[in-house]
């Protein structure tokens, strides 16, 4: 992959790794726990993660509707004090994910890597089967939709008959890679609000792989660091010079 350059100000609000495993059948959710012991300095707030099973009913002459229930649990979250990084130990997988301000991959991943350990030390998962990583970019662009193309490069093409800007805009791109092993997702949408002379776009980029390796192969990582290669170049593929330079 290219080298692209490291936005001081990079509009990332919010960075997500995971790791989705086969758990080994002796794990529970108190054994899981355990791993709050260890984290607990970094991570001093923990919640269990509840799994919410969701219903719809549709009967004759009614409107449909949604019914939710809570059916069980299947790990823990561990929050920082100041609420800006999670990591979530589930039966079947793990996160850690970074909220604005975002450093660097280096520190991120090192992080993850570390926290990775403990959690395959406790858990003992059978084997990793996906890998991804997810990043969510706001784009707040001095734009008021008529120039959009001056600083995106990936977006609808409008036909000039229509005369019109798009109001409200949300697309979802699923591009597989030509590895056959890597998908990624690229979803556009116009922020709730706007302010006037500006437009936020959100700009959403989720890469992942299916993989069969056991938890403590260093593969997991170098396709991490395939797959983040794969992610910045969609990043810079579809955001323009202009745009580089409000973020540098």
């Amino acid at each position: 992959m290219s080298e692209y350059p490291h936005l001081k100000n990079a509009p990332i609000v919010e960075a997500l790794l995971d790791i989705q495993v086969d758990s080994s059948p002796e794990i529970t959710l108190p054994t899981l726990e355990k791993i709050y012991q260890s984290v607990k300095s970094r991570f001093p707030e923990k919640q269990q993660r509840n799994i919410a099973q969701f219903q719809f009913e549709q009967q004759v002459g009614q409107p449909p509707k949604m019914s939710d229930s809570l059916i069980g649990s299947d790990g823990f979250i561990f929050l920082s004090s100041d609420k800006s990084k999670a990591l979530q130990v589930r039966l079947e997988g793990f996160s850690l994910s970074k909220l604005k301000p975002y450093t660097n991959w280096e520190e991120f991943r090192d992080e993850a890597k570390e926290l990775w350990q403990l959690y395959i030390k406790v858990a003992k998962p059978i084997r990793v089967r996906r890998i991804a990583l997810r990043y969510i970019n706001q784009l707040v662009l001095p734009s008021t939709g008529e120039d959009l193309k001056k600083y995106i490069s990936t977006f609808p093409e409008i036909s000039g008959k229509f005369n019109s800007i798009p109001k409200e805009l949300f697309m979802r791109l699923v591009l597989p890679q030509n590895d056959l092993e890597t998908t990624a997702i690229l979803t556009e949408a116009f922020g709730s609000t706007q302010k006037e002379g500006s437009l936020t776009l959100t700009f959403d980029i989720d890469v992942f792989q299916e993989k069969n390796l056991v938890p403590t192969s260093e593969k997991i990582w170098e396709a991490f660091e395939k797959i983040r290669g794969i992610k910045n170049e969609i990043f810079f593929s579809s955001i323009t010079e202009d745009t580089e330079r409000l973020y540098q």
